[in-house]
């Protein structure tokens, strides 16, 4: 009996401590989550004010030495020529700068016993990608070829320990006289669009090594799969080139790899002109065909064999830079109720969340008790001043993110179709003195879904339709936003909102790695600013807290 008593004893103080368990669970459902279910407090929900402003780009870092871009690979940085335009965008001039290569055989160009070498003709070519070609497809775009005079360093001179950058508006001092035949050629996009075939005309060596005469030729360009590539070809000057190559073949600037770049410091490809398209060019990887200048000549054996060849300098695949030029006196396109964001050497756009607007609130609306709150009386209780709401002594911990979501809408009337990039992308604009940050939400699971994950999660910052019909982007800002009320990030920097590039992928580069500011995307969107006149549509964050009643 005394036993029974004993083991009864034992299951009351079980099922007391059981109780006790099971009430503090009902108080305090899911703290990490902030979601709160019993009636000791309530759940709300707010709007939060945003302040934009754009940040026009002057130049960006825009070259292949850095860290992000290795890990993401060099062969995605996308390279593009010509000119983009349009009524409600940024225009943007675009080329790039390359070093090149020595070829893989021995240069020969000297009489050779029967063998007499003649240059033909001096080509630049360039694979372009029949895909994502944006602006005027009938508009001639000019094109600028200069020896490069700056010598361009992968690694930092003043410390070799350090990699070097080069900004996309980098003056490179280009004094050197244009290198083409013809200094007016230009190309529009749609006449290259088949050009895979290049007809040419060559000297006819057959007769007498001197001749005027001509005869056709074809230019072509193979892939790795020896499939022929789309391309442009730019004519040289042959005397020009003739003078700083051809008669130099064998010397000793041409017989090491280091004594060429001393000597010939690379191309300058630059474009002119107010209006044109932006065309893909491919410079970076061989696989899809080889980049190159093209010395075709001639090599006439015992006075009557004729042999045609050529020598070919590739691009020198890691020292490369893309050119955006600035265009003096340009202003950017503005708008009252809308704002614009433009990837290349175009426009961001800087977030500032002014909080929650007071004069909004309806009488009965348990934040206007916080009213003392607003230290810097501008009627907005901001995320610092939403984060001061707390007494710890009386266990009220504040305000409870539960779910916090930042969205901004189209201007479908002013942008649409293939201008619109896919993906934007919102980060830190740290002010004290460090890197801009990724938020944490932007690598959480859902931000950047594998191929075998849910195909119905929105990864941050993607266009999707919104439930009016309308098209827009929705950041999840949760673990941001609570990381602020809860006090453990003190980081109230404005945000930034920019063309999505693939580096900002933190699972790539890693979730603490800096941002970086450049996006090789060229295209734009105008979207609804943070004006009342907007309504329903202007740009907001909404927040879903819990409070202590």
């Amino acid at each position: 009996m005394r036993n029974f008593f004993k083991g009864s004893i034992y299951i009351s103080a079980f099922i007391i401590v059981l109780a006790s368990i099971i009430s503090c669970e009902e108080d305090f459902t899911d703290i990490g989550t902030s979601i709160i279910v019993n009636n000791k407090f309530s759940k709300n929900e707010v709007f939060l004010d945003l302040d934009i402003k754009p940040i026009n780009l002057q130049g960006i870092d825009a070259d292949k030495t850095g860290l992000e871009v290795e890990r993401v690979g060099i062969n995605l940085v996308n390279y593009r020529l010509g000119v983009y335009t349009t009524a409600k965008s940024k225009t943007i001039r675009s080329g790039f700068v390359t070093q090149l290569s020595l070829p893989s055989e021995n240069l020969r160009t000297q009489q050779n016993g029967d063998t007499i070498f003649t240059l033909d003709k001096v080509f630049l070519k360039i694979p372009y990608k029949l895909d994502s070609v944006l602006g005027n497809k009938n508009a001639l775009t000019k094109v600028k070829v200069y020896r490069n005079p700056t010598f361009l360093h992968k690694l930092n001179p003043d410390n070799l320990a350090l990699r070097n950058t080069y900004s996309s508006g980098f003056n490179y001092n280009e004094k050197d006289e244009d290198l083409l035949t013809n200094s007016n050629f230009s190309f529009t996009a749609n006449d290259i669009q088949k050009d895979i075939n290049i007809t040419f005309y060559r000297p006819d060596r057959s007769e007498n090594t001197q001749s005027t005469d001509s005869i056709k030729d074809v230019l072509k360009l193979e892939n790795a799969r020896n499939e022929p590539v789309a391309f442009l070809a730019i004519p040289l000057d042959l005397e020009k080139m003739e003078n700083l190559f051809w008669n130099e073949f064998e010397n000793s600037q041409f017989k090491s790899e280091q004594a060429f770049q001393n000597y010939f410091r690379g191309l300058i490809v630059k474009v002119e002109g107010d209006d044109g398209a932006l065309v893909p060019v491919n410079i970076a990887d061989a696989s899809q065909g080889q980049a190159a200048l093209d010395f075709l000549y001639s090599k006439v054996v015992k006075k009557d064999t004729v042999i045609t060849g050529s020598y070919s300098f590739p691009f020198k695949t890691d020292i490369q830079n893309n050119i955006y030029d600035v265009i003096e006196d340009a202003k950017l396109p503005s708008f009252d109720n809308d704002f614009l964001v433009q990837g290349l050497a175009g426009v961001s756009a800087e977030i500032s969340i002014l909080g929650v607007n007071l004069s909004s609130l309806d009488e009965d609306d348990p934040l206007l008790l916080y009213r003392d709150k607003d230290v810097d009386v501008n009627n907005y209780l901001d995320l610092k001043e939403l984060a001061s709401i707390r007494d710890i002594e009386n266990n009220d911990f504040g305000l409870l993110a539960n779910e916090a979501t930042i969205l901004f809408n189209i201007n479908e009337e002013l942008s649409s179709g293939i201008d619109v990039p896919n993906r934007l992308y919102i980060y830190s604009n740290n002010n004290e003195g460090r890197s801009p940050l990724h938020l944490s939400d932007s690598f959480s699971s859902n931000s950047f879904p594998t191929e075998s994950s849910q195909q119905n999660v929105n990864p941050f910052g993607v266009i999707s339709q919104l439930s009016d019909g309308q098209s827009g982007y929705t950041f999840n800002v949760t673990a941001y936003v609570s990381s602020l009320l809860n006090g453990s990030s003190e980081d109230f920097s404005p945000l930034v909102l920019k063309v999505f590039n693939p580096t900002d992928n933190p699972r790539i580069v890693g979730a603490l790695n800096s941002v970086t500011s450049y996006s090789w995307d060229p295209k734009f969107v105008i979207l609804h600013n943070g004006n009342d006149n907007n309504g329903l549509r202007k740009a907001q964050l909404k927040l879903s807290f819990t409070s202590k009643k």
